[in-house]
């Protein structure tokens, strides 16, 4: 076997053993029981808001009335507008997908939270503009804002097709599952939120519901600069050893070294020991 892949092997199982024998807690509470799950958590938590609260939830539930309010209301132009949007979600979704390696996780993300933030802001200010004044040009102008921001380049291009593989990426084997399912859990909440809440708010407080969300994406990019972990280029071990320490580490790097090393001396030993077979055969 080549001695790299028996290296990213035994790397594998001496992670899989560490988890097993430094996790005592497994339950629930193994998410409250070392920094590196607490980082984990708010993480996973974090970002499951931010995939439902960066203003995609207006667009995904309330388009036909936002394209209303800005006076657009004629329903085969708000069809047409919404295909549109959806064919250039697509694009861009595919195209984070496939430059992500490239890229990395961290530009992405903040990449998308910083676009969001810029579009969502102009669009607000269009939407103010035309809602004061009847400015028709205002109404016009936010349309372009409004294609980036919501569900659009911006939250296409890390939140749509990253989330889930990111929580997955930095969760260990032993917790991964639970984990899994508060990032699931979390996103429902955000749901029942832009549901239930979001179309209440927005009949009472019109183009002014959209300046909480300008500071709610800003407070998104702080967050994703200071706390988001880089995973590119990084084995799930490696990954895992990121949040628990060096000294986490050194105990899988250290382990799979040895292990591979012993199992790289038995298989010379064993070729030996075929080679010295084979010779007493063929003197026999």
């Amino acid at each position: 076997m080549d001695p790299l892949v028996r290296y990213e092997f035994e790397e594998i199982k001496a992670a899989m053993e560490f988890d097993r024998t430094v996790a005592v807690n497994v339950g629930w509470k193994a998410f409250l029981s070392s920094k590196g799950n607490l980082k984990r958590t708010r993480i996973i938590i974090a970002i499951a808001f931010f995939s439902q609260w960066s203003g995609n939830g207006l667009a995904s539930y309330y388009l036909n009335k936002i394209l209303s309010d800005i006076g657009i209301t004629n329903p085969t132009t708000q069809l047409l507008l919404n295909g549109i949007s959806s064919i250039w979600s697509l694009i861009c979704a595919l195209t984070a997908s496939f430059t992500v390696e490239r890229f990395g996780r961290r530009v992405l993300f903040i990449s998308s939270a910083c676009l969001m933030t810029v579009c969502f802001t102009m669009q607000t200010v269009c939407f103010a503009r035309f809602t004061i004044t009847g400015d028709n040009n205002a109404a016009t102008a936010s349309l372009p804002f409004f294609s980036s921001t919501q569900q659009r380049t911006g939250e296409f291009l890390a939140f749509s097709p990253l989330i889930v593989t990111y929580a997955l990426e930095i969760l260990p084997y032993n917790i991964r599952a639970k984990g899994f399912n508060i990032f699931n859990i979390t996103i429902s909440v955000a749901l029942v939120f832009n549901q239930y809440v979001n179309p209440i708010a927005l009949a009472a407080l019109t183009w002014k519901y959209y300046v909480v969300y300008c500071v709610w994406l800003v407070c998104e990019c702080i967050f994703l600069y200071f706390y988001l972990v880089e995973t590119k280029n990084h084995t799930l071990e490696e990954t895992a050893a990121i949040f628990d320490g060096e000294d986490a580490r050194e105990n899988i790097v250290g382990a799979a070294a040895t292990h591979a090393g012993m199992a790289t001396k038995g298989a010379e030993h064993q070729g030996e020991e075929e080679k010295e077979s084979t010779e007493i055969v063929e003197i026999a």
